[in-house]
């Protein structure tokens, strides 16, 4: 039987922010903050764009900083698994 799926306390995301930088990877283009419930909405035009994420602390994310292709008449979703090293100290 699979473990329950923790709860995620909303105060994780505060302050997180996912970017898109343009293709080369060193522009900034757009940000988007991360909502309470974990997710985040962008509106940007088609093209070529590298998505990362704003961290906080000792924090990672598995494939990111990541290239996506965005195209018109297309919803695109990105899902980003955060480590949080939220981990429970030890008795």
């Amino acid at each position: 039987m699979d473990a329950p799926t923790p709860e995620i306390p909303p105060e994780l995301f505060e302050g997180r922010k996912v970017l898109v930088y343009g293709e080369d990877g060193t522009a900034l283009i757009a940000e988007a903050a991360v909502l309470s419930d974990g997710t985040f909405h962008l509106y940007i035009s088609p093209g070529t764009y590298v998505i990362d994420f704003s961290f906080v602390g000792i924090e990672r994310a598995e494939g990111l900083p990541a290239t996506l292709t965005l195209v018109s008449g297309e919803t695109t979703q990105l899902d980003i698994s955060v480590d949080t090293v939220m981990n429970e100290a030890a008795p």
